[in-house]
């Protein structure tokens, strides 16, 4: 049987570069499985949980965005940050979730009183980094759970 060579990069490092019977990316609009022979594709995707699987072992990543090329049974995932879920610490996601949600809800509370189209585009890059944040603390969360 065909296998995939996957290869997940961050800017910092090469996290992962192995042999993988099929993958699943959280795909921009949704999961998307990857099985060998897949058509070639470049794909965006979202923050969550990439999922591997050797044999009859799945393995876990969270994710925070990026993007997937897919071509001639290789799958090279670009990704501005992941994490292994036995490296995950789940207080620390937690809290991040927790911090990431009351800042969002208090720029949301003030966002009417905007004075200037600057401070409009401050705000939106608070709530957007902000949002990557509560992203990013789910995806861990959920990566978790699979440890």
């Amino acid at each position: 049987m065909d296998k995939l060579q996957l290869e997940v990069l961050t800017p910092g490092r090469i996290l992962l570069e192995t042999e993988v019977d099929h993958v699943v990316l959280p795909g921009s609009m949704g999961e998307m499985g990857i099985l060998p022979q897949h058509i070639p594709v470049v794909t965006m995707l979202n923050g969550g949980v990439l999922i591997y699987f050797v044999e009859q072992k799945q393995s876990y990543l969270a994710v925070q965005g990026g993007y997937a090329q897919v071509n001639n049974n290789r799958v090279t995932v670009l990704v501005e940050r992941a994490a292994f879920a036995e490296e995950i610490d789940l207080v620390v996601a937690e809290q991040d979730e927790k911090d990431a949600a009351e800042h969002l809800k208090q720029l949301l509370s003030k966002s009417s009183s905007r004075a200037s189209e600057e401070e409009y585009e401050v705000e939106r890059k608070r709530t957007a980094a902000y949002e990557a944040q509560l992203i990013w603390a789910i995806a861990r969360q959920s990566a978790s759970q699979h440890k």
